[in-house]
């Protein structure tokens, strides 16, 4: 690799790749930070073309049917350095659009590693970052494709395979059984990626989320029957990370600073 390669992909990585965090609508309920879309490019088609960063999917791919005949390309985002070849994902469902946003495919966990494996979010600018320094770093699991945190507390209780899921809002944690709890303050239904549904049971008060040091004090959680990689899992959204940052490093090592 010649110097000039190296010298730009350090270049790259020192730059934050900005996102938009948007909320959405269900059977009439409002889903505050549903998800965050980044502004790109499919083949040659720049206009109006959105893409949901997803840390919930181990590959990124393109809505079938968004462009008519369904082809393999590339994607890039704003950035002409930050580009993955990619394929169609048949039967993924259609595309949406909120507020003139033109969501057209998934950016996953291979875009986001695709560097130096290292990467975060920062939902105090609203940014991908690539660099990121913290006094406390705990540790986290990298299984089928999805991000498992380490060290998390729901009112000191340690929670087991909390997937972080940039592609959702809320924190829900695993049912023993697949029945339903025993007291619940709301049912919800929610879609999923590939048309099936899911029952989530939401639980309303005060619970203290803790990843180390950092305390954060939440008003709700849900608890559903998620699985993936084969076990029961707990899962995190966007809405507990306003105005913080998350950041994975290549070494297993993660972190979450508070605002």
């Amino acid at each position: 690799m010649s110097s000039n390669k190296l010298v730009n992909k350090k270049e790259r990585l020192m730059k934050a790749i900005p996102f938009q965090v948007i909320d959405t609508e269900y059977n009439g309920r409002h889903i505050s930070r549903a998800a965050l879309i980044i502004q790109g490019s499919y083949d040659k088609i720049t206009n109006n073309v959105f893409y949901q960063i997803d840390t919930g999917a181990p590959t990124t791919h393109i809505f079938s049917g968004v462009f008519g005949e369904v082809k393999k390309g590339e994607i890039k985002t704003v950035y002409e350095d930050v580009a993955l070849p990619v394929s169609p994902m048949q039967g993924i469902g259609a595309h949406y659009n909120q507020e003139q946003i033109n969501v057209v495919g998934i950016v996953g966990m291979d875009f986001l590693t695709n560097f130096n494996g290292s990467f975060g979010f920062d939902f105090k600018q609203n940014a991908i970052i690539f660099e990121c320094e913290s006094n406390v770093w705990l540790d986290y699991r990298l299984i089928g494709g999805h991000i498992y945190l380490g060290g998390v507390k729901v009112n000191g209780q340690l929670i087991d395979n909390v997937m972080y899921d940039s592609g959702c809002s809320a924190f829900t944690i695993a049912l023993d059984c697949d029945e339903p709890p025993s007291s619940f303050s709301e049912k919800l239904t929610l879609p999923g990626s590939f048309g099936e549904t899911s029952d989530v049971y939401l639980n309303k008060g005060e619970f203290k989320i803790q990843f180390g040091d950092v305390e954060i004090l939440f008003n709700e959680i849900a608890e559903s029957s998620n699985k993936y990689d084969g076990m029961k899992v707990a899962m995190m959204g966007n809405a507990l990370l306003d105005k913080m940052v998350i950041f994975f490093r290549n070494d297993g090592k993660y972190t979450v600073i508070s605002k």
